[in-house]
């Protein structure tokens, strides 16, 4: 993303998990000479701001964490961390083209605490990883908020090419890694 957004641009990775906030995203960012428009924010995203929660991180996998504690059998902790939503990471932003969103479960409460963003930049595009296969009754809940909100849902797969794809189609396979592009 950094790439993309060119040297004018801006890029707010939030990552609570504080071994790749602290080490392993500053190092990626410092050694592809991102750090003039990467900025971290060592934060869950949620539906709520300034509070604190628990993340369940799985030991054996650094880039594995979740807000809920559906980590299938691995071994696992948690830890408190503090959450914000983009609604306040995003209040003095004066443009907003696209937000990925990969939090492992919590989507539903990242596109809550998204309201006045998405207002305020109706052009913006959401990439969302889902994985249903842990909340597939979540899952449908908020594919038809996402839907009733106005978007649209295009599957993007892993040669990176872009097709419709309609919510129905989605939870019919859940087993399947869903990259979707939302628009409106």
């Amino acid at each position: 993303m950094a790439a993309a957004v060119g040297a004018e641009g801006r890029v707010l990775a939030c990552e609570p998990k504080p071994l790749l906030a602290e080490r392993y995203l500053p190092w990626n960012i410092a050694v592809n000479g991102f750090a003039d428009r990467v900025q971290i924010c060592p934060k869950a995203v949620g539906d709520r701001n300034d509070v604190t929660v628990h993340v369940t991180i799985r030991e054996d996998d650094a880039g594995t964490s979740s807000l809920f504690r559906s980590l299938d059998a691995f071994e696992r902790q948690a830890i408190t961390v503090p959450m914000t939503t983009l609604d306040h990471l995003c209040a003095d932003w004066r443009r907003l083209d696209l937000v990925k969103i990969d939090a492992e479960g919590a989507e539903a409460l990242i596109w809550e605490g998204m309201q006045k963003t998405l207002k305020r930049f109706p052009q913006a595009v959401v990439v969302m990883e889902l994985h249903q296969h842990r909340e597939l009754k979540r899952s449908a809940e908020l594919l038809r908020q996402i839907e009733q909100d106005g978007y649209s849902f295009r599957r993007i797969n892993y040669e990176g090419e872009v097709g419709p794809v309609s919510s129905a189609t989605i939870l019919e396979r859940p087993w399947e890694h869903w990259a979707v592009w939302m628009g409106k």
